[in-house]
């Protein structure tokens, strides 16, 4: 294979590369080259497309031709040339890799004084209910993850939440352990995740 070279644009969402050499200078008037590019991208959702486009570096700038895969297979090489991704199915909650701190220290010291919780939200359509809640060990709530987004709702991807050891009224908890839960309220029902955190000062 070749490696191909990667063009730097602002799209946040395409990757453009280009070819080091013409695809079709060996082929007949009636014949194409056929082309397989091979790339890693990190999907959340089932369903998504990816598109794909092509122009001949002799054109217009900004004028790409469409390669259409939903009427006809590429080629008979491959089991399916679909365009749309699939995503395997889950063994368990729409909520994966979890990771957060297991001990912090909320004494306004500047070091280590707020915990971070991170997660990825898989396979929901549309933004669902999201919260992180903490509670003490007879189960009482006790504090509130604040939402990098602030919008309470989540979509598909990367979340990040944060909590500032403060209680319901503002105060700092006490020094102990505390049950964080993560849920999202999905159409079937809702997905939970727990893990255990230390506060310590």
């Amino acid at each position: 294979g070749v490696e191909l070279t990667r063009v730097e644009t602002q799209s946040p969402d395409s990757l453009w590369v280009r070819f080091p050499f013409s695809l079709n200078d060996a082929a007949s008037s009636r014949s194409h080259t056929l082309i397989e590019v091979q790339f890693e991208s990190q999907n959340f959702r089932d369903g998504i497309e990816v598109a794909s486009f092509v122009r001949s570096t002799d054109s217009e700038e900004g004028v790409f031709q469409r390669v259409d895969a939903d009427t006809e297979d590429a080629t008979e090489l491959v089991d399916s040339s679909t365009a749309r991704v699939s995503l395997a199915a889950l063994d368990g909650s729409l909520l994966q890799e979890v990771v957060m701190q297991s001990v912090f220290t909320p004494n306004s010291d500047g070091i280590n004084d707020e915990l971070t919780v991170q997660f990825t939200l898989l396979k929901v359509l549309e933004e669902r209910p999201l919260e992180v809640m903490f509670y003490d060990l007879t189960g009482r709530l006790v504090g509130e993850g604040e939402s990098a987004t602030a919008t309470g709702t989540g979509k598909v991807g990367e979340q990040t939440f944060t909590w500032d050891g403060r209680d319901l009224s503002g105060n700092v908890v006490a020094p102990g352990i505390y049950v964080c839960r993560i849920k999202v309220e999905a159409d079937d029902k809702d997905n939970e995740s727990m893990r255990l955190v230390h506060v310590a000062y």
